[in-house]
Formats: C-alpha cells, structure tokens, sequence
C-alpha cells in the first residue's frame, strides 16, 4: 500500500512540473517551444532513470519498497508520465495554433 502512495505522490510531482512547464511554453515563442519539447521528452526519460536509481540505492540500504519484479510499478509510472506528456504536448501545440490564429 504504501508503494501505491509513493507512486502517486511521484505521479502528482511530475504533473505539477509538467503544468508549470505548460504554462511556460504557452508564453514564449513557437521557436523556442519546438526546441524545448524534445527536452521534456527526454527530462522525463531521466527523471524515471533517477527514480530507478534511487530505489535501487534504498535497497542496497535495505529499505524495500516492492515495485514488482524489474520496477514494473516504475516502468508503468514512465509510461503514465510520457502519456501525460503528450496529452500537454498536443495542448501546448493547439494553444499556440489557437493564439497564432487569432493574431492573423
């Protein structure tokens, strides 16, 4: 159960970054926008590497959390994260389609 919780407060960390990494990319110009996706794609990637390095340096400690056999509850959390991930993507793209229309 408490593997649950951890996982969800993870989830809400990153949902609550992605919705201030939103609001940022809303507000500066398409270039840089286009340029900073690939990097938030690829933040995500380390962030979920991170979160496996660190439950791998608590077992060595031997505080066990058990997120199923090879960090499936992890893995499954990355995948949650890169889904969320497009969903703001494809926001982020139809504001500044939106915002673009409106101006011309």
């Amino acid at each position: 159960m408490k593997e649950i919780i951890i996982l969800i407060g993870l989830y809400l960390v990153f949902l609550i970054l992605s919705v201030f990494f939103k609001k940022v990319l809303l507000k500066i110009n398409i270039l840089w926008s286009i340029l900073f996706l690939p990097a938030y794609l690829i933040g995500i990637y380390f962030y979920i590497d991170w979160l496996i390095n660190i439950h791998q340096i608590l077992r060595e400690k031997h505080i066990h959390l058990e997120f199923g056999h090879a960090e499936i509850l992890l893995l499954e959390l990355g995948l949650a994260c890169y889904a969320t991930a497009i969903f703001i993507i494809i926001n982020v793209l139809y504001g500044k389609y939106r915002i673009r229309k409106k101006t011309s």
